[in-house]
């Protein structure tokens, strides 16, 4: 866990002249106006898979400090946070549009995360997580999501609030990111509002997350790292310094496991050959789709009243997976997906996306070459042939299953065989 989710609760003493505090994350304890000063680290470095082309890089937070105080009513000045990934890999996050638009998100003060803070009303990590999408960040005339400064409920702390021409009822703090426009190693933040914390015991932070890249067939082979820049750097001072939020970690083997062998084909009986095993390279190579919980696939194991794996969920209705930082268990580790935002979605293809939602849990892959005509190489997706019962193969535990896999086994067999089978049981033919 970073520094900034452990909190320390400060008794402080009310002196007759009362300040404004003018952060959302944290409990004021000491005095206001000082050099603003920010830090960016990472708040995991995950392990890569060689084989991957969209793996999840580790969440990038910025926390600030100091600051001088804003006058109430007055608009929050704004940066351009651009992140570069080293070495130059391109980004591979979803697009949800065709201009760039992506799933990769930057979340201001955590929220959504529930984390109880000095300030009071719904602010910070209590605020409900509002998007602003690239558009609307690059608007005609300015950013759309323009906020200004307001106070808590309590009156003690300076917030952000919706200014002129804004709609929303809460202030933005959610802003998708846009890849390509400084290169296709990089997605950039437009127009993110800075409110300086200002007051001691409090802090500002900025989480960008669901950034992912391609392994093979580049320059990545070791560690990934990402560099940030800020424009004005005044408004949010980060230095160029490279953080690491990546290694590349061993490859998945797979071999061939021998089976019975045969001499012939019999067109009433099957003869297995061989089984093929796949192993991952680590102990979070193989993953599910989501990570499980919630109403449809809380209960580990497909015990009673598991509707759906963590293969097949979505998490989206109701969010589930969309805690900034969150470990839901130490499972977090485990799924494809990222933060998974409901509220963002494109269409490409006539396919509607998630932000932040895989596909699938991992795949994995065999290819055949070299087989002599007139032969036929068949393959058995169900446990038990000729029974129409679908066998699950959980990797690792129940819990951890890769997709809606069943048990594959091939087999050499005439033609009539593999037309048979496929008639009977739906299998592929090779």
């Amino acid at each position: 866990m970073a520094d900034f989710r452990r909190w320390l609760t400060v008794l402080a003493v009310i002196a007759v002249m009362a300040f404004a505090a003018s952060a959302q994350v944290g409990v004021a304890n000491g005095s206001a106006n000082s050099l603003l000063a920010c830090t960016a680290t990472a708040a995991g470095t995950p392990e890569l898979r060689p084989e991957g082309y969209t793996e999840l890089a580790g969440d990038i937070v910025i926390s600030c400090t100091g600051g001088v105080d804003l006058q109430i009513g007055a608009a929050i000045p704004t940066t351009n946070i651009v992140i570069y990934m080293a070495p130059s890999v391109p980004i591979t996050s979803r697009f949800l549009s065709s201009n760039g638009a992506s799933e990769a998100l930057l979340i201001i003060d955590e929220a959504g995360a529930n984390i109880t803070t000095g300030a009071t009303g719904g602010f910070g990590p209590q605020a409900p997580q509002v998007l602003c999408t690239t558009g609307q960040q690059q608007a005609s005339g300015g950013s759309s999501c323009n906020v200004i400064v307001g106070k808590d409920t309590s009156g003690a702390y300076e917030v952000a609030v919706p200014g002129p021409g804004n709609s929303a009822t809460t202030a933005q703090n959610v802003y998708q990111g846009k890849i390509g426009d400084f290169g296709v190693n990089s997605v950039t933040f437009y127009n993110v509002p800075v409110l300086p914390p200002a007051t001691s015991g409090v802090t500002r932070t900025f989480r960008i997350t669901n950034v992912r890249v391609p392994v093979p067939g580049g320059s990545l082979t070791g560690t990934l790292q990402a560099i940030i820049s800020t424009s004005p750097n005044q408004t949010l001072p980060v230095a160029g310094t490279a953080i690491n939020i990546g290694v590349v970690g061993p490859s998945m083997t797979a071999a061939v496991a021998q089976g019975s062998a045969f001499q012939q084909c019999y067109p009433a009986s099957y003869a297995r050959t061989a089984q093929i095993v796949f192993t991952e390279g680590f102990a979070t190579g193989f993953k599910t789709r989501v990570v499980p919980g919630g109403i449809n696939n809380g209960i580990p194991g497909n015990a009673t009243g598991n509707v759906t794996y963590a293969a097949e969920g979505t998490n989206t209705i109701p969010a589930l997976q969309n805690i900034p930082g969150g470990l839901y268990g130490g499972f977090a580790a485990n799924t494809e997906s990222g933060l998974i935002f409901p509220g963002l979605t494109g269409t490409i293809g006539g396919a509607t996306y998630t932000a932040g939602l895989a596909d699938f849990g991992s795949r994995l892959k065999a290819v055949f070459t070299n087989i002599p005509r007139p032969h036929h190489v068949c393959l058995d997706d169900l446990g038990n042939p000729g029974i129409g019962v679908r066998n699950r193969r959980h990797i690792g535990s129940s819990v951890r299953r890769v997709g809606r896999r069943r048990w594959q086994r091939w087999h050499c067999g005439c033609k009539s065989l593999c037309s048979r089978r496929r008639n009977r049981n739906g299998g592929p033919n090779l």
